[in-house]
């Protein structure tokens, strides 16, 4: 599947990703660069949805702890709407799900 990167703002003042398609080595780069984009804005919430992730592997979950800690230190808060079965699977085996506030289902 393809990867492509949706990058919305939000009537609340919050910013939402849509992330769709592999979560690998050779998109990752894409998804920080946006996040890195959105968080100049200094939005107080950044939300990323990540149901449509359908590979995700441990470059992946380096490349979220690193958004989830870019986001603390410019004091915005991080939320994941929707968490796919095979990212939730990778996050949980690698033991960081915990760092996450994962809404939605």
């Amino acid at each position: 599947m393809s990867f492509s990167i949706d990058v919305r703002a939000r009537l609340t003042g919050a910013a939402a990703i849509v992330v769709r398609g592999d979560l690998d080595a050779a998109s990752v780069g894409r998804l920080i660069a946006a996040v890195d984009e959105v968080l100049r804005g200094r939005p107080g919430r950044l939300c990323i949805d990540l149901g449509l992730v359908t590979f995700a592997d441990s470059v992946a979950v380096g490349a979220l702890v690193h958004v989830q800690r870019r986001c603390t230190q410019v004091g915005c808060r991080l939320f994941v709407e929707r968490l796919s079965p095979v990212l939730d699977r990778t996050l949980t085996v690698a033991g960081v799900l915990h760092l996450f506030t994962v809404t939605g289902g």
